[in-house]
């Protein structure tokens, strides 16, 4: 690989902030290819210790070393791929490549002794791993480049969890190098510890993270007095059981106080074990500040816990990890119940089965999910929430966490319903109204035809006009009623009462049905009181609805029937 360089610089590279290498000056080229050799033993323990992805580019012979762990980092083999600079540079994402080369060849120009860069790099199944890029230069005694020694990390996890939160955060994970010029660029402390001397080293960048200077002599009991009192007497059983020959690696995090500085920080650790007859006789490993880090995570509970949302992370198969404070007010739980249990008890029974099986479908394909139902407040009200989880993937693809929220939806969705109702009471209005606007059209009809008679007499004359005056001012209050929005809304017809002769509400009844009586030869008797009453009553209205049984009993009505309408 070319000295690949940043899409997204690091502020510190090559500033008073880094290691600063020996001077090639002061430094013949042979002794420091000597010492690096010499130093081949430590550091390939080490690389072993944390599964390191680290390479090595001689830029004279243009021969590319990488470990086995930056290659199983993008999916491939040693064997797999040539040892030049330019394949790994071929699977640099496009949008990166260019920034990436330009950055590192203005970081040589300057004379900087490192760099350091991120980008994204295709795995081999096709997808991107999100990778921080940290650079050591070597250069000859004439100053002129000849080596880059490089640490990659894998920071897909962190740029994706940030990403969803809207938070950039930088995330610190393990890195490991080929050399000390790769651990300074990776800001990896070292450690190597003989079981059966005692002795203990610890380089530059381990003594700074335990608080000691150049002068002070590491030892066992030293490590110990640093490590944080609640966690001394875990890390001590793990040193003595990993002598024991028990196990061969292992990985810890712990707090540690700087032994002169009284500075503390989180250092997560890394180690090997080399066992001879059964028994632990060296750990070498490294150590990383991840304080930054351990920050982030406090940073990323304040916001959760500061979210309106119901805010979660869960285990790749929903085993819960943390639920925000949001989430226990709203329950009424004590935080040291588990979340899982609140969420059992308060999910709507009729609503489970449907999570379930959409939670389900997400966690099997590794989709994201969204899913509505109903949770029970802490005062027993159910409240309509919006759930949606998205999954947090690593390098290789792999679904490692699960992050969601649940948003409070229950006033969108009453208004929603308020608007379907709406919508159905509208709907039955104007089709009342449709069925009325036909009524009227009939006997106008019916007086057009007569109106049409050449042997048309007065009496006709007069018939007709009364006809259409009468049936066009019923078809003005129902289109009145038809441009009132708001009796639209309500689904509500207005009445206009009045005093109002009962016979007259039966003439304008029978003049509506008359076209359809007479339609089928159905012969009409009506029966009136001798003196029909005045009422208090919308003539309109309940012409409307004597009209319609008319109508109906015409349609009905075998032809040549009779029908007979008795009003009292």
């Amino acid at each position: 690989m070319k000295a690949p360089a940043a899409a997204h610089a690091d502020s510190s590279a090559g500033s008073s902030a880094e290691p600063t290498a020996p001077s090639p000056a002061t430094i013949p080229a042979d002794e420091t290819l000597q010492a690096l050799r010499a130093s081949e033993e430590r550091f390939r323990l080490a690389a072993d210790a944390v599964h390191g992805h680290i390479y090595d580019v001689d830029l004279r012979t243009r021969v590319v070393w990488r470990s086995d762990g930056l290659l199983g980092l993008v999916g491939h083999r040693p064997r797999d791929v040539p040892p030049h600079p330019d394949w790994w540079m071929a699977a640099i994402h496009p949008d990166d490549r260019d920034v990436a080369a330009a950055h590192g060849r203005a970081r040589m120009a300057e004379g900087a002794a490192g760099y350091s860069t991120r980008y994204r790099v295709r795995h081999r199944d096709g997808h991107y791993v999100h990778v921080w890029d940290r650079v050591r230069v070597v250069r000859d005694a004439a100053g002129e480049v000849v080596r880059v020694v490089g640490s990659v990390t894998d920071v897909t996890r962190e740029h994706l969890a940030y990403a969803a939160l809207d938070e950039s955060q930088r995330a610190l994970q393990a890195a490991e190098e080929r050399s000390r010029l790769a651990l300074e660029a990776a800001r990896l402390g070292t450690f190597d510890y003989d079981a059966a001397s005692g002795s203990l080293v610890w380089d530059a960048r381990t003594r700074e993270l335990l608080g000691v200077d150049a002068d002070f002599v590491p030892t066992y009991e030293a490590f110990l007095a640093a490590i944080a009192p609640e966690h001394r007497a875990q890390i001590g059983t793990l040193l003595e059981r990993l002598l024991a020959g028990g196990e061969s690696r292992y990985e810890i995090e712990y707090r540690a106080i700087g032994l002169q500085t009284g500075e503390e920080r989180w250092i997560h650790a890394h180690g090997h074990v080399a066992v001879a007859d059964g028994a632990g006789v060296r750990v070498v490993g490294t150590v990383q500040d991840v304080t930054e880090l351990r920050e982030a995570e406090r940073r990323f509970r304040a916001f959760a816990d500061s979210m309106p949302q119901l805010a979660w992370v869960a285990s790749p198969d929903g085993t819960n990890l943390h639920a925000n404070r949001r989430w226990y007010e709203y329950t009424g739980a004590a935080p040291e119940v588990s979340y899982s249990e609140v969420w059992r008890r308060a999910m709507h029974p009729e609503d489970e089965a449907r999570l379930r099986a959409a939670w389900t479908a997400a966690r099997d394909g590794g989709e994201p999910y969204e899913c509505e139902y109903r949770l029970r407040r802490h005062d027993g009200t159910w409240r309509w929430f919006l759930a949606r989880g998205v999954p947090q993937r690593d390098g290789r693809g792999r679904v490692v966490q699960w992050f969601g929220t649940c948003t409070d939806v229950d006033d969108a969705k009453r208004l929603e319903q308020s608007l379907r109702d709406a919508d159905r009471r509208k709907d039955e209005f104007l089709a009342t109204l449709a069925h009325e606007l036909r009524n009227p059209l009939a006997p106008i009809r019916s007086a057009a035809r007569i109106l049409e008679s050449p042997r048309l007499g007065e009496r006709e004359l007069a018939w007709s006009r009364e006809v259409v005056k009468r049936q066009v001012e019923h078809m003005a209050l129902l289109l009145d009623d038809l441009l009132d929005i708001s009796r639209i809304t309500r689904g509500e017809l207005a009445l206009r009462r009045q005093p109002v002769a009962l016979g007259a509400v039966v003439d304008a009844a029978i003049e509506t049905a008359r076209p359809s009586i007479d339609a089928r030869r159905h012969v009409l008797h009506v029966e009136l009181p001798r003196d029909p009453p005045v009422i208090d009553a919308d003539p309109v209205r309940l012409a409307q609805v004597l009209a319609n049984l008319l109508t109906n009993a015409a349609k009905y009505t075998d032809p040549g029937g009779r029908i007979v309408v008795c009003v009292d």
